[in-house]
């Protein structure tokens, strides 16, 4: 053998690609998470298309290990699923508007609560903090109404106006 430490590395090579195959294609084709990837990004270009590339072999991962109902051999089902949410927000956060950035400090991971340790309002508590608002729509949130059609009756059906209440009530 002329060169150990490449044929070294190729082996460990094909041993990760036999684990990872595994995980993100399905047994007849190896390749199929490549081309799911690639209708994913089908209409993109430039760094959109990146960027779909990798949701869709994200995707294509989530994909074949829930349809097989396999044991993932490296990161677990979870952590596919928080890798999409950090690819679509990291997407988001590169099409952002400059005046999005502000100067405030960043934030700080170490004092963010975590959301299983704040309580929850009963549905009681909440319905007893509702104001009317201007415009006369129920169960809406008021400091968020200008009383026109921007009003968050108008935008949602599922915030009556009290017309809209008796039309379909009569």
């Amino acid at each position: 053998m002329r060169n150990p430490k490449f044929a070294t590395l190729t082996a460990q090579m094909n041993a990760l690609h036999d684990k990872k195959n595994a995980d993100y294609a399905s047994d007849a084709n190896p390749y199929s998470n490549f081309e799911e990837a690639a209708q994913v990004a089908a209409g993109f270009s430039g760094v959109d298309a990146v960027f779909a590339s990798l949701i869709g072999v994200k995707l294509a991962r989530l994909r074949e290990l829930t349809r097989a109902q396999k044991t993932p051999n490296h990161e677990s089902i979870q952590d596919t699923r928080t890798d999409l949410a950090m690819y679509a927000a990291l997407w988001a956060s590169y099409h952002a508007p400059a005046a999005f950035i502000t100067n405030e400090q960043p934030v700080n991971a170490a004092t963010i609560t975590p959301m299983a340790t704040i309580p929850r309002p009963t549905y009681d508590e909440r319905r007893s903090n509702l104001t009317p608002c201007k415009c006369g729509a129920i169960f809406t949130h008021p400091h968020l109404c200008d009383a026109n059609e921007k009003c968050m009756a108008a935008r949602h059906p599922h915030f009556l106006t009290d017309v809209e209440l008796r039309r379909r009530n009569p």
